[in-house]
């Protein structure tokens, strides 16, 4: 049985931000010139792990949100799912966009009209790298989440559980197919160039979907799932799994992705299993909880403040700091707050 509220997730998603932070900030140019630590530690606690989690959070609470509507009503309303996404998250993402067409008519950035209609349209994963702007190069995440909000209501609507099952595994293996193969593959027609030469493939929807896919199976297969997370070996597996980019061999080194993803699903659904336990307890202290709450934002806004050249205190330690938080904490409870209360109405 799926408690209504999961304690602690929203402390982890605060503790998710201050690694994409610190990662979009350079703190990997500053470790030490260790091999070891920057080719595989790195794997363990830099932004790209903070990714994974959001994703597979993503993939359990939109599927148990989906679930509870069908167990209340009989069936899953698209009309009102998509509803009830537009209302999360527009409001903010409207701002990101308002703020950065006012950065583009001051002079301070040039991203140009195409870029920020490619990331409007949650397209911006498929964004050859010749054309990436560093203002909208974390958009692509909002647009792997987008791609799976529209097609995940209607798959579990349509389809029986175990054609569900079936299509989960086999999207699952084809993102780590990708995510080893097509990289390295050369484009058609060409003898020399790469897709990772004109692409950052990792960030197609397949292969990047992969911990949204074992968010979701974490949460159509809970009880299962709690089997396996027994007392003795839980640890052991959340770990196993969490730190495969420790263990992988350099010839499927990226395999260690999907794998990490395993790990934090079962990460997760220990959390479940121990909602009175320290971890949830402390993921609650209620700042890193509203840090979470507002993670949208800070997640939205952080590039305009950190990614730009330019001379102004505004965009340099810590004064860029500031103005993150500070322009999350309006948003959230000046326009995203308010809107949210409208999605009661689309239930």
């Amino acid at each position: 049985m799926l408690v209504d509220h999961v304690r602690g997730f929203d402390g982890i998603r605060a503790l998710c931000m201050v690694m994409v932070l610190y990662t979009h900030l350079g703190l990997y140019d500053a470790l030490p010139d260790v091999p070891w630590l920057r080719e595989r530690g790195w794997h363990l606690f830099g932004g790209w792990v903070a990714v994974r989690v959001f994703f597979v959070i993503s993939g359990f609470l939109i599927t148990r949100m989906l679930l509870q509507e069908r167990a209340r009503t009989g069936t899953i309303s698209i009309r009102r799912f998509y509803i009830r996404r537009a209302l999360r998250l527009l409001p903010a993402f409207v701002i990101h966009m308002v703020i950065l067409a006012l950065w583009r008519a001051l002079g301070i950035c040039d991203t140009s009209t195409a870029a920020m209609l490619v990331s409007f349209f949650y397209l911006y994963n498929y964004m050859p790298t010749i054309w990436y702007d560093g203002l909208l190069g974390h958009t692509w995440t909002l647009a792997v989440e987008e791609q799976f909000y529209i097609l995940w209501p209607l798959l579990l609507r349509g389809l029986s559980r175990l054609r569900l099952d079936l299509l989960l595994a086999a999207v699952f293996v084809a993102c780590a197919l990708v995510e080893l193969f097509v990289p390295d593959a050369r484009i058609p027609g060409s003898q020399s160039v790469l897709f990772r030469n004109l692409f950052h493939v990792p960030r197609w929807f397949l292969p990047a979907a992969a911990p949204i896919v074992v968010g979701v199976l974490a949460c159509l297969h809970y009880v299962r799932a709690q089997r396996i997370m027994r007392p003795g070996r839980r640890g052991a597996l959340v770990l196993f799994f969490f730190c495969a980019p420790l263990w992988m061999p350099v010839f499927c080194f990226p395999l260690a992705y999907p794998l990490q993803s395993i790990g934090i699903g079962l990460a997760l659904v220990w959390l479940l299993q121990k909602q009175e336990g320290g971890a949830a307890r402390f993921l609650e202290w209620a700042p890193l909880a509203y840090m979470g709450r507002i993670t949208y934002g800070i997640y939205l806004y952080h590039l305009l403040f950190i990614a730009v050249d330019h001379p102004a205190p505004i965009f340099h330690l810590p004064f860029n700091l500031l103005a993150i938080f500070a322009l999350a904490i309006v948003s959230y409870e000046l326009v995203e707050r308010p809107v949210l209360r409208l999605k009661e109405r689309f239930r």
